[in-house]
């Protein structure tokens, strides 16, 4: 169990480690969301799709440690990496209709009339990228509590009430 304090309100609340990973995906999708998107052509000099299945957060920090802006998600798996959306058309939202694994109200593209679309996120995203951990003791005796101050830096920070 992770017990975490509310910075805000000072609130305590206990997590079970395997919720660790939820975290991330605390934030409302309006303000990373970039739009839904049909591809053209993709041009290797801009994009690349990567291989094997992705979920969003993964997919989205994956991108930006390759130095891309841009991270796109097609048939709720497969991720795409790009800088530009010039091989790219805007489509309606409605068109990316598939939710990712991260949560319902974020999109990971779509399929329809033999057409995939993908729902385009920035790649500096709401996800840990560095975290630590520090012992707040002096020395530890086994089977005691001790205390443990964790840090964490999100990659970005986004208005959660969007």
């Amino acid at each position: 169990m992770v017990i975490v304090r509310d910075v805000k309100n000072g609130k305590v609340k206990g997590i079970d480690s395997g919720d660790i990973r939820s975290l991330n995906a605390i934030v409302s999708p309006n303000s990373w969301y970039q739009g839904c998107y049909s591809v053209k052509e993709i041009s290797s000099s801009l994009s690349e799709w990567l291989s094997g299945n992705w979920n969003l957060l993964d997919c989205t920090q994956k991108c930006f440690l390759q130095g891309y802006t841009l991270a796109g998600m097609s048939n709720s798996s497969k991720c795409l990496c790009t800088n530009s959306t010039i091989n790219l058309s805007e489509e309606q939202l409605s068109a990316c209709d598939e939710s990712c694994s991260v949560g319902l109200d974020f999109k990971c593209g779509g399929f329809s009339h033999g057409q995939p679309f993908v729902s385009l996120y920035e790649s500096l995203g709401p996800y840990i990228t560095s975290s630590s951990l520090v012992v707040v003791a002096d020395h530890i005796v086994i089977n005691r509590p001790v205390t443990l101050d964790t840090f964490a830096q999100l990659g970005k920070v986004y208005n959660s009430t969007d």
